[in-house]
């Protein structure tokens, strides 16, 4: 080999190394909290996910009842433990049906709009309360300090309402 090849493999070499450095060096490295969000939007993607959050030691997820829950639990543990945060994050999940979570939904949203009417009135001194079983149970809680009787709130919620039930024939 003559001195100009040797020269010529010795800077291609040289340059190489040094594009390789610079591209490990200037790589970004993902925070925590990235990651965590990266791996809860592909699960978002990839099931059919109705609910999801990110606490400091766990992660949480209601899937569809459709969804394969042992499948579903293998493919994010195995995501934590590519990122070596397996032994850090605990996984909560929870199967639900999409009539389950319709309900909810229901609950959440006549709470909203009974709470705005609350506001609205300033009324802030009551509470709202939902039974946690599957009826849509509401319980209003006056506090000692309130200006309103029981019966003039029931009358209130009562007109605010004012819901009336057809039987189909």
């Amino acid at each position: 080999m003559n001195k100009k090849t040797i020269f010529l493999s010795i800077g291609i070499f040289t340059i190489l190394l040094a594009i390789f450095v610079a591209g490990k060096f200037f790589t970004e490295e993902k925070n925590e909290s990235e990651i965590v969000s990266e791996i809860m939007e592909y699960a978002y993607e990839k099931y059919l996910i109705y609910a999801y959050m990110a606490g400091d030691n766990s992660l949480y997820f209601e899937i569809d009842d459709t969804e394969d829950y042992h499948q579903f639990q293998e493919d994010i543990t195995q995501r934590l433990d590519k990122r070596n945060l397996l032994g850090k994050y605990e996984l909560e999940i929870k199967q639900t049906s999409d009539e389950e979570h319709r309900a909810e939904r229901l609950k959440i949203d006549i709470e909203g709009m009974i709470s705005d009417y609350l506001e609205e009135h300033n009324l802030n001194n009551i509470d709202v309360e939902f039974n946690d079983d599957s009826k849509l149970d509401i319980r209003l809680h006056l506090s000692d300090d309130s200006d309103l009787s029981a019966e003039e709130l029931n009358k209130m919620m009562e007109d605010f309402l004012d819901v009336e039930i057809y039987e189909d024939k």
